[in-house]
């Protein structure tokens, strides 16, 4: 048998490997967030917080749709268990439907 030398080929062809190319589902890396605001530091500009610095607060609780909730769950009348609710006259009465099955 002749020497194998580096640069003769081997006579059997190797099967490449595959190697998967994903990245992993579950990372054990902490996503960083903000000192001040502790939300995820995506999307924050290097220079500061936008969020801490602003002035008026999250659009969600500003007075006025605070005071509008307020009213419309202050108008809700809850009646008491045993006690029969009544639609107004002229109401249509939703029909049931029979059971699949």
């Amino acid at each position: 048998m002749p020497p194998a030398l580096r640069s003769s080929a081997p006579n059997t062809p190797v099967a490449k490997k595959i190697t998967p190319n994903t990245t992993p589902k579950s990372s054990t890396r902490k996503v960083p967030h903000c000192t001040k605001c502790h939300r995820p530091r995506a999307g924050h500009p290097r220079q500061g917080c936008p969020y801490a610095d602003a002035d008026s607060p999250p659009p969600a609780t500003q007075p006025n749709e605070a005071a509008a909730i307020s009213d419309a769950l202050g108008s809700l009348h809850i009646e008491q268990e045993g006690t029969t609710a009544r639609a107004a006259p002229g109401t249509p009465t939703p029909l049931r439907r029979k059971p699949l099955g």
